[in-house]
């Protein structure tokens, strides 16, 4: 038997172990993301809750999210942005959205699509104060065949594990069939004194496109990924932000932020979000958080991983074309290019925000291992497999053969904080460990081994301060 098939066979009994063990508290799965034909199990378009037939949520006409005949939905009611351009409110309005839990109201804009090819949307939440929240929800990417399974294809779809060992059933069964929704804790706890945000107004844009909220790419074939997959994740973006956008055009504050693979989206979608508000508005402080998304330069994120993002999504054609080193020939060299020219050459001076991330945060390094070389010691060449290597690191704490350590990360962290982006330019602050994807978590009010929490933190950062936080550079 081979190490891949003892990898897959150990991460199954652990499957079948943790089923027995949890019972009804385990969620439900979709048994086949490759395609949204639906054909019998829960989230199948049958008769189960969230399968887009006769229950709450969805998607049946009736329910909040169904793009059938709700207002606010880009479909057929009042304020609602029917007719030539739905979702787009045409006096300066919200559409007013469907009702979702915690006073959301959610819009569905038939003119963007999931990677499914269903319609994406975004959900709402008016506040007491003159100041705009934009979270980008993660949930993985979608470059390789293991990956894709674990990346949702429409908004009924959700991976928030925090650790690969809580998620090992994801690993083997695909991403849970759960409705994307804003929690009521970290960020978006409106109850809470300390959070800096709490009376703000707030946009929670959940993630189907597999693409770091950033793609540009339409019918795209991914080898052994069924069906044509629809990386719209930027041309989606630029809808919402003219659709919830004139809202909010004068807003005192403005912060994009984002956990994982929104981490990431905060990051690339940044100088297309403050160019908006200068063009509407020309008021807006705006502010940039990424959380468990920080890309790093080639000897930590492979040039040939890069490559696979940029051909499969369409990156290079969201980044500035004044931007002379976004675009080596190897497909390397993102990072420094793209954050040089953000940070160094158009917002010169400026104190743009910041990064929130775990020390070895073990999500992101099953993320960036499969650019590693099969052979450990060899040059990265994108040849180590995903799915031994993230099941094996889920269930024996490391892959088989090579693999990403947590040191590296650490190492790659304190190379692009120190020498692409510069200390004294964006704040950050570190958590000890593992974990995955903070800022709206409760830990989001805790110290975390700090001198601050993570939300005195981000106060920090609302007002331009370069805040450093953790032990990285210790």
């Amino acid at each position: 038997m081979k190490l891949h098939d003892i990898a897959w066979f150990t991460g199954l009994l652990a499957l079948s172990t943790g089923l027995a063990a949890c019972g009804d508290d385990v969620p439900p799965r979709k048994g086949d993301l490759g395609n949204a034909n639906g054909d019998g199990d829960t989230g199948d378009g049958d008769s189960d809750e969230d399968d887009g037939d006769d229950d709450d949520g969805d998607g049946d006409g009736s329910e909040f999210g169904d793009g059938d005949d709700d207002v606010g939905d880009g479909d057929e009611g009042d304020g609602d942005g029917d007719g030539d351009d739905p979702g787009l409110p045409t006096d300066g309005a919200l559409p007013k959205g469907v009702d979702a839990p915690n006073d959301w109201k959610w819009v569905e804009m038939k003119n963007t699509t999931c990677r499914n090819g269903s319609p994406a949307g975004y959900f709402h939440r008016k506040g007491s104060e003159n100041s705009l929240l934009i979270y980008l929800n993660g949930g993985g990417a979608c470059a390789d065949k293991f990956f894709c399974n674990l990346n949702p294809v429409d908004v009924n779809h959700d991976l928030p594990i925090e650790f690969l060992s809580h998620g090992t059933p994801d690993l083997i069964a695909g991403v849970r069939t759960q409705r994307q929704q804003a929690p009521e804790e970290g960020i978006f706890k409106r109850a809470e004194a300390a959070n800096p945000v709490g009376k703000w107004s707030m946009i929670y844009v959940p993630y189907c496109t597999g693409d770091i909220h950033s793609g540009s790419r339409k019918d795209v074939e991914v080898p052994e990924v069924p069906g044509k997959q629809q990386f719209t994740g930027r041309l989606n973006y630029e809808k919402f932000l003219d659709s919830f956008g004139p809202t909010f055009a004068s807003s005192d504050n403005v912060l994009l932020t984002g956990s994982s693979a929104g981490g990431f989206g905060s990051l690339f979608n940044a100088d297309y979000t403050i160019e908006w508000f200068k063009k509407h508005g020309d008021k807006a402080k705006v502010k940039i958080v990424s959380d468990s998304g920080v890309p790093f330069q080639d000897k930590y994120m492979p040039a040939c991983l890069q490559n696979k993002w940029r051909k499969y999504w369409g990156l290079d054609d969201i980044l500035p074309k004044e931007c002379k080193d976004c675009f080596n020939e190897d497909g390397g060299g993102l990072v420094k290019g793209y954050g040089t020219w953000l940070f160094h050459e158009k917002y010169k001076g400026q104190i743009l925000g910041g990064f929130v991330s775990s020390l070895e945060d073990e999500i992101i390094r099953a993320f960036y291992a499969p650019g590693l070389s099969a052979t450990k010691g060899a040059p990265d060449d994108c040849t180590l497999d995903p799915g031994s290597n993230t099941v094996g690191q889920a269930v024996f704490g490391g892959g088989f053969g090579n693999t990403y350590e947590g040191p590296a990360f650490t190492d790659g962290l304190k190379d692009v904080i120190q020498n692409v982006v510069k200390r004294g330019v964006v704040g950050f602050y570190t958590v000890p460990g593992t974990p995955h994807m903070h800022i709206w978590r409760a830990r989001f009010y805790e110290k975390n081994g700090n001198d601050l929490t993570m939300a005195e933190w981000v106060k920090d950062v609302l007002a331009g301060k370069a805040t450093e936080q953790g032990t990285l550079f210790n």
